[in-house]
């Protein structure tokens, strides 16, 4: 497929690079109701390549992507081809280099490999039954997802690297119901990794937090209060500033933070951040971008101080970068200094779900409908819903209190909670 590709792409002399991204993917599926299978399927997909092609004009050079498919014939692809040269004139951009790299195939980290057989999916299944232990709750529906993926990438300056990815997903809907209502609840849980305990216990974890959502209460408790929020949302707002500082925001002049500054403000003991290809249990996990940079771990702050900026290829390029990062799949961000005993000995507000959390980086409000949360009164918790929280993160950078416990969910490896000390609540 690809040979083929690179042959018709030879015959046309207005492109002068082009890029390569083939990907096959094999997925085995099961899907249950209740806890009784419904449907199982095992399919191996046919592969794409995804086609970006590059034509200077002067100083200028344009690009345009197209996804070519096994079953095309060489008709389809020159048309394909065609369209792309065209379409290239009307995206011009300042001309950059593509990077330059060897043939080179990555190591599998996943474990998940050594377990494909046709029982797998069962077993995951069996494991997400097994958290299935409540009196007034159930799972409605499940669907597991086992998925196997090989990326081939290479472009017309020597990038060939070829990588794998595994992955499960695990779809979970659990129904709870009481005297007055009844709810149900919906959750992806993914892994990288083949772990039945930890899908056991992550799947109970969320059980938990359905059975507190059918006794949650409406939040009556004070306007202004400490709030703990979750990893989820520390992924957001922490990879958000970081965004920021991102080669194209700097480009741009949209960069809100310079090389040097204080990423935290005037907050003490905050812990250092960096992006990395690989973290246990992402999903994200890449040893090499989609331009054919290879990545690397990369510090971007240290002891509270701006160390770099961070990017793609094309604008590391035009800021005259000579070792572009490449774009780094996941945030890590180093435990912080607070067992979470200390961070819930006060009152405050624990948050656990939300309808949707929102952050503008610019305006640097944030904050959203709370769905699920524990409000800690001093004594005791007090399951509660109905409740939204709001502050402005550029007044709030320096009283956010990190846990010494760590998590790793998609694209995070870092606090599992983080105490903002004071935020509005209604």
């Amino acid at each position: 497929m690809i040979d083929k590709i690179i042959s018709k792409l030879a015959k046309y002399p207005q492109i002068n690079d082009y890029r390569l991204v083939k990907t096959e993917t094999k997925s085995h599926e099961i899907f249950y109701i209740l806890d009784k299978v419904e449907t199982v399927r095992n399919t191996k997909l046919d592969a794409t390549c995804s086609v970006t092609i590059y034509v200077d004009q002067n100083d200028q050079r344009g690009q345009a992507s197209f996804v070519i498919h096994e079953s095309y014939t060489d008709a389809q692809i020159e048309r394909k081809i065609e369209d792309a040269i065209y379409q290239s004139k009307f995206s011009l951009n300042t001309y950059f280099a593509l990077p330059k790299g060897e043939k080179r195939e990555f190591e599998n980290k996943s474990n998940i490999n050594k377990y494909l057989d046709s029982d797998l999916v069962f077993k995951i299944g069996d494991a997400v039954f097994k958290a299935s232990t409540f009196k007034d709750g159930w799972i409605s529906s499940m669907e597991v997802f086992v998925k196997e993926n090989k990326v081939h990438i290479l472009n017309s300056q020597g990038v060939d690297y070829t990588y794998y990815t595994n992955s499960i997903g695990i779809e979970v809907i659990p129904t709870f119901k009481n005297e007055k209502e009844e709810i149900e609840l919906y959750n992806y849980l993914d892994y990288d990794n083949l772990d039945l305990d930890k899908i056991t216990s992550d799947t109970y974890d969320f059980l938990c937090q359905a059975e507190l959502r059918n006794q949650a209460l409406k939040y009556v408790g004070p306007n202004e209060l400490p709030v703990l929020l979750e990893d989820k949302e520390i992924k957001q707002v922490i990879g958000n500033l970081i965004d920021n500082l991102d080669y194209a925001d700097v480009y741009n002049k949209m960069d809100l933070m310079k090389i040097g500054d204080k990423f935290y403000g005037d907050g003490d003991d905050m812990p250092d951040i960096s992006l990395v290809p690989y973290v246990d249990g992402s999903v994200n996990n890449r040893m090499v971008d989609v331009d054919g940079i290879v990545l690397k771990d990369t510090k971007i702050v240290e002891n509270n101080i701006i160390l770099t900026n961070h990017g793609s290829n094309q604008y590391g390029y035009y800021l005259g970068i000579d070792k572009p990062t490449g774009v780094l799949p996941n945030l890590k961000v180093e435990k912080g200094a607070y067992d979470m005993d200390e961070l819930c000995a006060k009152p405050h507000l624990a948050c656990l779900s939300f309808s949707s959390f929102q952050f503008d980086i610019y305006s640097g409000n944030f904050g959203g409908e709370v769905r699920l949360a524990k409000y800690f009164d001093g004594q005791k918790y007090i399951p509660v819903t109905g409740l939204t929280i709001g502050g402005n993160i550029h007044e709030l950078k320096s009283h956010m209190r990190f846990s010494k416990e760590i998590s790793n969910i998609k694209g995070y490896s870092g606090p599992k909670a983080c105490l903002i000390t004071k935020m509005s609540v209604n």
